[in-house]
């Protein structure tokens, strides 16, 4: 029983240092949107622009940003990115 319990409490201490260094070395993007409060007519009818700006630090990675039924890959470079829907 005492075997199973330092196991039990190795692997966790293995799994607390992981996330750590994980959460580390990878934050998360700041996200922020703007709706705009005007309607648009385009081929598909009104529409409504929404602007979302993604803050990100480090190398240029790409990224799926999803707003609805759209979806695309962008490139996010370091500081802040703009994006239209």
């Amino acid at each position: 029983m005492k075997t199973l319990k330092t196991l039990f409490l190795a692997g966790l201490a293995l799994f607390a240092m992981s996330s750590s260094v994980w959460s580390a070395s990878t934050a998360p993007p700041a996200i922020e949107t703007h709706l705009f409060p005007a309607l648009y007519k385009t081929a598909k009818g009104l529409v409504q622009k929404v602007r979302v700006t993604v803050k990100h630090s480090g190398a240029p990675v790409t990224a799926t940003l999803t707003l609805g039924d759209q979806s695309r890959k962008e490139k996010l470079n370091d500081g802040a990115n703009q994006f239209f829907f």
